[in-house]
């Protein structure tokens, strides 16, 4: 049985969206209210010492002895090895996974969570920091566009890669007028958005 610790955010949606489209791997939601400060509770940073969602245990990992793991990228990679799906077919597709799952945790996560928190959250926000990350945020955009103009898929056929990128591109989708110059990047959530894997992830009550 997986138990994952997990809440109503970008990346807390990633590794339900996968339970959600392999269907295979039985799990729990143990809802985290960050609200709340529930993850700074004794028992979750002893899950993970940082205090961050989501956090998987499953009580049948590697030799079939317990495991946790942490970060929702780390989790998307594990969940795959152990289903055998959506990780890549063979080498050089997993590469490709692999880079692309990489290019979300060091670009499109930060990059895109930064400008929602400029633009959305602080109270006071400098036109200069907002304009900077707007400018990264477009370069990140620009990557997506032109790796979506060579394949259909982030990863070549359907991948972690694609359910790394989701909530962070639907939220900008949904909220950056800007987006409109970005037709693939478009097409892209729209066909992220008719899965109903995805469509039960993205809505599923946490608590």
């Amino acid at each position: 049985m997986l138990d994952l610790y997990t809440w109503t955010t970008t990346n807390g949606r990633k590794p339900v969206i996968f339970l959600e489209e392999v269907g295979s791997l039985p799990y729990r939601i143990h809802p985290v209210d960050l609200g709340q400060k529930q993850h700074m509770a004794a028992d979750f940073k002893a899950l993970n010492p940082l205090a961050k969602i989501p956090a998987l245990v499953d009580s049948e990992g590697p030799g079939g002895k317990p495991a946790t793991i942490i970060e929702s990228n780390a989790i998307l990679w594990y969940l795959a090895g152990k289903a055998g799906r959506l990780g890549g077919a063979d080498e050089a597709a997993r590469l490709t996974v692999m880079q692309w799952l990489m290019f979300q945790a060091a670009n499109t996560g930060p990059t895109c969570s930064n400008l929602h928190f400029l633009r959305a959250v602080l109270p006071e926000r400098p036109p200069s920091e907002v304009a900077r990350h707007a400018r990264e945020a477009r370069r990140v955009f620009e990557a997506l566009e032109a790796r979506l103009g060579q394949a259909p898929w982030l990863g070549g056929d359907y991948s972690i890669a694609d359910i790394a990128h989701y909530p962070h591109i639907k939220r900008e989708a949904d909220n950056n007028p800007e987006f409109k110059e970005f037709p693939k990047l478009l097409d892209w959530v729209a066909r992220m958005d008719a899965r109903p894997a995805v469509q039960k992830a993205m809505t599923m009550k946490m608590g």
